[in-house]
């Protein structure tokens, strides 16, 4: 929500559809800043008031007894006249022709179309302020009289409102989703909790409905089931029903081993069939060579075709075997069609859940949108209801120090009017203590004005006071004059009491406080980080120098010449990573100046952001180079390590003079580079990145150690 100007947030309203389709926000803005206004009627527009209006007085009595009122005055200078009385033909009260409804004895509460009689109020009556009297103030002395003026005491502030904390409410799904009906065999709590980062979360559901309506795909998959075969399949042959995934993955299962059962019956009786074919065959070729017989007793008889008789009875054999193989596959297949219609169908089965599921999906998706509408328009309703506390809160607050700024002035008023009485006494007396007391309150003005000019609002309310007392102050030429110094001094004590009024309000709030606290720590540190980073800029600098006033003498040897190579990288990547890591201090010491600005409301919202933005990115290409400068240091310092080790460059150096300065030098660059590179390890530590693994470094020096003791060994 984005107010104007000095404009504050004054509420809002979260709106949405009832389908959940959209939503939107309303909101309001109200004007902040300036000192607290009246409105103060000075004068009267007769413009807006008819002719009719004014105030009526009984002149006479009509023949009924009721009293007629003729208009006296009106609210301007119209002097026409009316008259307000009873019309006994229609029983109403009327001024002229407009008529009320009313019919009692007395007009008053009349209503007409263009009127209303009301009663006369009297507001006669004295109003006095709450100060010394004149008959007090005339008849005591000065003194006695500012010591019976008792100071107005700042009221307590009322309590603050205790403000509604807001909780969100989670959704409830559909208890069928719960699929705890859906649970053989496993009976597990699947869909109990929801475990993410946080932990394992209940959820919740609604109370169960006594039964699902007729076509509900969740009691279709409930009521999905059957008979499990335990012939052709691996089921255990009982029946059962509100299958889980587990039972339905089973049942396809199932399914695909009596698919393997038939095709195995299948294959037996082709291969019977072919055996049947074999044999019949082998039957007829054996029945070919069977002799014929031939019964004549008397020289007469008949000849008998055994081999016909054969065939016919090899034929007849292989038919009733194709029968019995046909008989015995067909009542495998009738069984396995009969186990397969009472098992379980898997698509059938599988589809339910599937819709089941669907169906649930749909369901919190729904039950979803409904409980972040809820959980919006109950955020927006406490939102309200707080801002409402906290104006009505802050107005009582207000008015509570305005009631007390306008007994101050009083009290301020008479205690001056009294000190001014005085003056006819005692002047010189008068006058030094009202220039002592124009000191103090001159001094406590600038304080007060260095507490307002630290907000918009105050600053406002303070130039306009300064403004108004400038404007009413004497010029130069009436500084003379004792009632011009009399109305000063008054005009001084008002500019006093307003500006204490307006610093005291001006005081910072203990988050304001501490925001600038934790700016000026933040900066602080940031000036310490620098000042380090400038120290090992100026050590790496002065190595540097070293190792160039010493190059010529230490390139004599080869080895030596290594040695200023692999010195030379180290320090340079060192320095990369100075430069990078200097960079990401000034960014962020530029953006802890744009949040003190954001503060002290010189800077804006997207100053602050860009600043902020770029500290970021400062940050993270500094925890990148260092990452790789800490890799390829610790590689340089073990290579470093080998070429003293492998060229014994102490040996050669001691050889000659054990008191070598060229090998005191070595030991100082190989002291830097273990600084540089404690150094890294330390900017790990310092930016959140754990401890690198520093083996290697630990390594490389006690390698560098041992070939420097072996070198002094041979010195002693």
């Amino acid at each position: 929500f984005a107010c104007p100007g000095d404009d504050i947030l004054g509420g809002f309203q979260y709106e949405h559809s009832d389908s959940g389709g959209w939503g939107r926000f309303r909101y309001s803005c109200c004007v902040s800043g300036g000192a607290p206004t009246v409105v103060d009627p000075f004068q009267t527009r007769e413009s807006l008031f008819p002719a009719t209006s004014g105030l009526y007085c009984p002149t006479v009595r009509d023949h009924w007894g009721r009293l007629q009122y003729e208009k006296k005055s009106g609210p301007g200078p119209d002097t026409s006249t009316a008259v307000l009385q009873f019309d006994s033909l229609q029983g109403k009260w009327c001024l002229g022709s407009d008529c009320g409804a009313e019919q009692g004895v007395s007009p008053v509460g009349t209503k007409g179309f263009r009127f209303e009689v009301v009663d006369v109020l009297d507001f006669d009556g004295e109003f006095e302020g709450k100060g010394i009297s004149k008959l007090g103030m005339s008849s005591g002395n000065p003194e006695a009289l500012l010591k019976s003026l008792k100071k107005p005491q700042r009221p307590t502030p009322p309590r603050m409102p205790k403000l509604e904390v807001f909780e969100a409410e989670q959704p409830e799904y559909a208890a069928e989703c719960k699929f705890d009906e859906l649970a053989y065999p496993t009976n597990s709590e699947l869909w109990a909790k929801s475990p993410d980062s946080h932990g394992d979360n209940d959820i919740t559901y609604a109370a169960a409905e006594d039964e699902l309506p007729a076509g509900h795909p969740c009691a279709l998959a409930a009521a999905a089931g059957g008979t499990e075969d335990n012939i052709w399949a691996s089921g255990d042959g009982q029946t059962h029903d509100k299958l889980d995934y587990s039972a339905i993955f089973a049942c396809s299962t199932r399914d695909i081993e009596r698919g393997a059962a038939d095709a195995a019956v299948t294959l037996s009786h082709e291969l019977l069939g072919h055996v049947v074919e074999m044999a019949g065959a082998s039957g007829k070729f054996a029945c070919a060579f069977a002799p014929n017989m031939v019964a004549a007793p008397m020289g007469v008889g008949a000849e008998f075709q055994i081999s016909d008789t054969c065939s016919k009875a090899v034929q007849l054999g292989r038919t009733a075997m194709g029968i019995a193989k046909d008989i015995w596959a067909q009542g495998i297949a009738f069984d396995l069609n009969v186990k397969d219609t009472a098992d379980c169908n898997p698509l059938q089965t599988g589809l339910a859940r599937l819709f089941c599921d669907i169906h649930c999906v749909r369901d919190a998706v729904i039950r979803g949108d409904r409980t972040i509408n809820r959980n919006i328009q109950k955020a927006t309703d406490i939102t309200n209801n707080n801002l409402q506390k906290f104006t009505e809160w802050s107005v009582d607050s207000m008015l509570s120090q305005t009631d007390w700024l306008a007994e101050k002035i009083d009290y301020v008023d008479t205690k001056l009017s009294i000190k001014l009485d005085a003056l006819k006494t005692d002047p010189n007396q008068f006058l030094a203590q009202t220039s002592t007391r124009v000191t103090s309150m001159m001094q406590e003005l600038s304080g007060w004005g260095e507490q307002a000019s630290r907000s918009t609002p105050s600053r406002a309310a303070a130039q306009r006071a300064l403004a108004e007392f400038l404007s009413a102050a004497p010029g130069a030429g009436e500084a003379g004059n004792v009632s011009v110094l009399v109305d000063t001094l008054a005009q001084v004590a008002k500019l006093h009491s307003t500006m204490g009024v307006i610093g005291a309000q001006a005081q910072p709030d203990v988050p304001s406080v501490l925001l600038e606290q934790g700016v000026r720590h933040m900066q602080d540190t940031a000036r310490k980080e620098l000042s380090i980073l400038g120290q090992y800029r100026y050590h790496s600098t002065a190595s540097k120098a070293a190792v160039r006033s010493t190059a010529d003498a230490r390139a004599k040897r080869q080895a030596l010449v290594e040695l200023d190579r692999v010195w030379w990288q180290l320090r340079e990547e060192l320095d990369t990573y100075l430069d990078v890591a200097q960079d990401q201090v000034q960014a962020y010491q530029a953006a802890f100046a744009q949040l003190k600005g954001y503060r002290q409301c010189s800077a804006g919202f997207a100053q602050v952001k860009t600043a902020y933005t770029r500290a970021t990115q400062t940050r993270t290409e500094a925890h990148t180079r260092l990452r790789a400068s800490w890799r390829r240091s610790q590689a340089q310092l073990g290579e470093l390590a080998a070429v003293i080790e492998d060229g014994d460059v102490f040996g050669e150096l001691l050889a000659g003079d054990c008191n070598s300065e060229l090998a005191q030098q070595t030991v100082s660059q190989v002291s830097a580079a273990a600084g540089g590179i404690r150094m890294l390890y330390h900017r790990h530590e310092v930016g959140g990145l754990g401890k690198p693994d520093d083996r290697l470094t630990h390594q490389a020096v006690e390698r560098i150690a041992a070939s420097l003791a072996r070198a002094s060994a041979n010195c002693q």
